[in-house]
């Protein structure tokens, strides 16, 4: 693309492309995807834009979460036995989980900490990075598995599959109407 005419050529086809009724006027993808944009620089703006932070492109991508756990303050957390049980102290963070993702699976959980405290949130695949460690900690506490010697801080207990960011290359195949 060479020309500002090549490059609105581009994009107008880009949005074309996605259309889900074209006999309209709207364009519902599009609609859809700037409301998005909005909702995250509303909703997880930090410093940066929200559409910028890893909450807000995971939620332009695949949308609203079916569900939220929300730990806006972290302190002290009840481990579940997928993360090895057990108590510890934690730092803010949040799990999403989405039933269905299309070309990614079923039932995938996403979590975000924020080991600042500035509402930066960041996607991570570690379970265990939400755990507060150091002096400004109170003992945070071996989870179970840990106790057994099935686990350890530099090798968490991992049974359940975790949602990665590489994990959106290609969204625009797998969300394209088909």
């Amino acid at each position: 693309m060479q020309t500002n005419e090549e490059r609105e050529q581009f994009i107008e086809a880009f949005w074309q492309r996605r259309d889900p009724t074209p006999d309209t006027v709207e364009n519902e993808f599009k609609e859809e995807h700037y409301r998005r944009i909005a909702y995250t620089n509303e909703r997880f703006a930090s410093g940066i834009p929200g559409w910028r932070t890893d909450r807000g492109r995971i939620y332009i991508i695949w949308g609203k979460p079916d569900e939220i756990e929300s730990h806006p303050t972290g302190g002290n957390y009840e481990r579940p036995a997928s993360e090895g049980g057990g108590q510890t102290s934690t730092y803010a963070f949040e799990q999403w989980r989405y039933r269905y993702m299309e070309g990614i699976g079923s039932n995938i959980i996403i979590e975000f900490v924020d080991p600042s405290g500035t509402s930066e949130y960041h996607m991570t695949m570690d379970p265990g990075e939400k755990r507060r460690l150091g002096k400004r900690s109170p003992e945070p506490g071996l989870s179970m598995m840990e106790q057994m010697g099935m686990s350890n801080k530099n090798r968490p207990f991992h049974p359940h599959r975790r949602f990665h960011r590489t994990d959106c290359d290609g969204w625009w195949r797998a969300r394209k109407p088909k």
